[in-house]
């Protein structure tokens, strides 16, 4: 977002790529006692692009999502069993055909 204008303690933004890709997006925040507070939004009519230098610096790295990616895997596989009683066969399926 780029600052479009302030009148006092209100400061105006506007989409950075509001020209480019006739983008929607603004947001209006209000500057009270040292912090800048929210009054108004509006959504970006485009995605966020991680080739951005900015949004870059945010993402994890390729190993941070491997290891997540891996850690989700291992959370969500069925754990081994110890032994044969532990699998539970319908009775439907218990038959052979001789």
């Amino acid at each position: 977002m780029l600052k479009d204008k302030a009148l006092e303690d209100t400061f105006y933004w506007v989409c950075e790529k509001r020209k480019l890709e006739n983008c929607k997006g603004r947001a209006i925040t209000k500057f009270i006692n040292g912090s800048y507070y929210l009054k108004k939004f509006i959504e970006h009519h485009h995605s966020p692009q991680a080739s951005d230098s900015v949004i870059y610096s945010y993402m994890p790295s390729h190993n941070a999502l491997y290891a997540t990616t891996k850690c989700i895997r291992k959370a969500e596989m069925p754990t081994e069993l110890q032994n044969i009683d532990g699998i539970n066969i319908p009775d439907s399926l218990q038959y052979t055909l001789d």
